[in-house]
């Protein structure tokens, strides 16, 4: 099951390698809904994902560069 998203921040350690945490942002609030109903507490490689929701000015304020787009996730 595949929810589009418009970009995703990835957190990084000191090292530059992935924390395993990552911001997204969707494009509406109804697909940010889907998404956590259906995939919050789900297995994903072998990890548990624990999604919680961010305002759109949290997203945006975050230091976090975005990492990805939505073109860039298309494949």
């Amino acid at each position: 099951n595949s929810t589009p998203i418009e970009s995703c921040k990835l957190l990084r350690d000191r090292l530059n390698r992935g924390a395993g945490e990552a911001l997204v942002r969707f494009h509406d609030p109804q697909t940010c809904q889907m998404a956590y109903e259906s995939q919050n507490r789900q297995i994903f490689y072998g990890r548990t994902l624990d999604l919680r929701k961010l305002s759109l000015q949290d997203y945006q304020t975050s230091p976090l560069q975005v990492m990805m787009k939505n073109n860039d996730l298309q494949s």
